[in-house]
């Protein structure tokens, strides 16, 4: 069987009929629900996809309705630690609830992972069978990404907390603390209102801007992704609405810097965008990504 290309299958902007359960939600509550929407795409043996097609049959493929039941079942059964019990007397003994969006993003890969290897267990191919002779078999090309959206999770972004995690190789044994990944994670529309500008017009009144937060991890990298999303979010908000710059560059540079020197983090992707300076612009603005480093921070190996 000649070398193919990895298929995918995905579910996209799936609404969760459950909520996620957060460390703290906008208002810094603990073990309050949330919505939360999320998509998954899963690399598939382009062998096995190409018998379905062959014998326009599903026994060759991953069951859509499978993959969605199992992701809903892994969620309600990561909620079950953070969903406080009312008949508890006492607060202090109901359980205590530490997940993050990061968290959630991996339960969701997890069930995604094992439903993946389950189905292709069942299609029933002997060892010798040609399918195995996919790349994705040989080459290991297994990948799940998982693009998690929490759109209330932090009070200063109207947009939201996002997260992306990419999967690879995964551990042999469960002892193996090995993963290729990819993490990303991102706050978007984070909106202050600052004195900005070159021009005469824009020094007399505050106009609208809109920052976003990317901050990116990879397998051996440590100090990357931050934990305190609302407080640096708040941190950051409120020093932009008191800055007065003439350039969009001072601008991003002052909220990296808060970001960098005020909280144990590497690096940072600031982008800052203008509705208002163009008439018939929605956005102008930069992105910039420091290093700690830049402004003179040094970080300890974890």
């Amino acid at each position: 069987m000649a070398k193919s290309m990895c298929d995918y299958i995905q579910l996209r902007d799936v609404q969760l009929p459950v909520p996620v359960y957060l460390q703290r939600d906008a208002w810094r509550r603990t073990n309050k629900p949330q919505p939360a929407t999320f998509s998954v795409r899963l690399s598939y043996p382009a062998a096995l996809i190409s018998l379905a097609a062959e014998n326009d049959t599903v026994g060759h493929t991953l069951d859509y309705g499978t993959l969605y039941r199992s992701i809903e079942s892994a969620i309600i059964s990561s909620n079950k630690d953070a969903i406080p019990d009312e008949n508890a007397g006492d607060p202090s003994t109901r359980p205590s609830h530490s997940k993050d969006i990061v968290d959630v993003a991996l339960t969701i890969s997890d069930a995604a992972h094992k439903v993946l290897w389950s189905e292709i267990g069942a299609t029933e191919h002997a060892k010798d069978d040609a399918v195995y002779l996919d790349h994705w078999f040989t080459e290991k090309k297994e990948e799940i990404t998982v693009d998690l959206h929490l759109p209330k999770a932090i009070l200063r972004a109207e947009r939201g907390l996002f997260c992306t995690l990419v999967t690879r190789r995964r551990p042999v044994k469960e002892e193996d603390n090995f993963m290729d990944f990819d993490l990303t994670v991102r706050i978007e529309g984070i909106r202050c209102a600052c004195i900005i500008g070159v021009n005469p017009h824009e020094r007399e009144d505050k106009q609208i801007v809109e920052l976003a937060l990317t901050f990116r991890q990879s397998k051996g990298k440590t100090h990357m992704i931050p934990k305190e999303y609302q407080t640096m979010v708040s941190k950051v908000a409120e020093s932009v609405d008191k800055t007065s710059y003439e350039t969009v560059e001072a601008l991003a540079t002052h909220a990296a810097k808060i970001v960098l020197v005020e909280f144990p983090l590497d690096e940072v992707t600031v982008r800052v965008e203008k509705p208002s300076a163009m008439a018939f612009v929605a956005f102008s603005g930069l992105e910039i990504t420091r290093a700690a480093s830049f402004f003179g921070v040094s970080r300890r190996p974890a």
